[in-house]
C-alpha cells in the first residue's frame, strides 16, 4: 500500500504578473494615423479659406489678377491645402480600423481610393500653386502669365494629376461613408456629416465662397471625429505567453 506525501509548503511570495510594456512603435503609428486624419481637414479648410482666387472669376485673366494681389498668400494657401490633402490619405487606414467586421471590404476599397486620390490631388495642387505664383512674380508680364495659365489648363501633363486625384478621392470617401454606416460602433451621425460635407463640396464648388467654406468646415469636423474615434479604437497590444 502506497501513500502520497504532500509537498511541503513553500514560503516564496507570490507576485502578480508584470504589466506589459507599452509598444511605442504601435503607439506612434496609431498617433500618426489618428492625428493625421483629424488635422487633415483643418489644413485643407484653412488653405482654401486663405486662397485669394476663391472669390475670383473662372477666366485666366481674373485668376492671374487675383494672384497678383498677393502671390505669397496664394502660394502659402495652396501649400497648406496640399499638405492637408496628403495627410487625408491617413483617413483610409482610420476608416478601416473603425470597420472591423461587416463592411471591411468596402472600407478597404474606399481607403485605397481615398489614399491614392488624396496624394495625387496634393501633388497637383502644390504644383499648380508653385507654377502660378512663380509666373506672376516673374518678369514675363501679365499677358504671358495668362497665356501660361491657359496652356496649363489645357495640357494633359498638368491636368492628369487632378483628373486622377479628385475623382478617386471623392469616390473613395463615398465608399468610406457607406462602410462607416454599416459599422455598429460608429455613431450614425459621423457618416451622415461626412456625406453632407462631400455633397456640399461637389455641388457648390467655388461658386459661392461662403457656402463652400461652410462645406469644408463640415467635412473637417467629420474627419476630426474620425481621427478621435480611430485613436479610441486602436488595437491593444498582444503578449505571447510561454507555454
Amino acid at each position: 500500500m502506497s501513500t502520497t506525501v504532500p509537498a511541503p509548503p513553500t514560503n516564496e511570495p507570490t507576485t502578480a504578473p508584470a504589466a506589459p510594456a507599452p509598444d511605442r512603435a504601435r503607439t506612434v503609428r496609431d498617433a500618426v494615423v489618428s492625428g493625421g486624419c483629424a488635422l487633415s481637414g483643418v489644413l485643407v479648410t484653412t488653405g482654401f479659406a486663405l486662397d485669394p482666387t476663391r472669390s475670383a472669376g473662372t477666366s485666366s485673366e481674373e485668376l492671374i489678377a487675383a494672384v497678383a494681389t498677393d502671390p505669397g498668400r496664394f502660394w502659402g494657401s495652396m501649400t497648406l491645402a496640399s499638405f492637408g490633402l496628403a495627410m487625408l490619405a491617413l483617413a483610409g487606414p482610420a476608416v478601416v480600423r473603425l470597420v472591423p467586421g461587416r463592411g471591411r471590404g468596402l472600407a478597404t476599397a474606399g481607403a485605397l481610393l481615398t489614399s491614392f486620390g488624396a496624394v495625387s490631388a496634393a501633388a497637383a495642387m502644390y504644383m499648380y500653386g508653385a507654377v502660378v505664383s512663380a509666373s506672376v512674380e516673374s518678369p514675363i508680364g501679365t499677358e504671358a502669365a495668362v497665356a501660361l495659365q491657359d496652356h496649363a489648363e489645357d495640357a494633359v501633363a498638368t491636368g492628369l494629376p487632378f483628373l486622377l486625384g479628385f475623382p478617386a478621392f471623392l469616390l473613395g470617401l463615398v465608399l468610406c461613408v457607406l462602410a462607416l454606416a454599416r459599422a455598429p460602433e460608429v455613431p450614425k451621425a459621423v457618416p451622415a456629416v461626412l456625406l453632407a460635407g462631400l455633397v456640399g463640396i461637389v455641388v457648390l464648388g467655388d461658386a459661392r465662397p461662403l457656402l463652400a467654406t461652410a462645406s469644408d468646415v463640415v467635412l473637417a469636423c467629420a474627419l476630426a471625429v474620425l481621427g478621435v474615434l480611430s485613436w479610441r479604437r486602436r488595437a491593444p497590444r498582444t503578449i505571447a505567453l510561454p507555454a
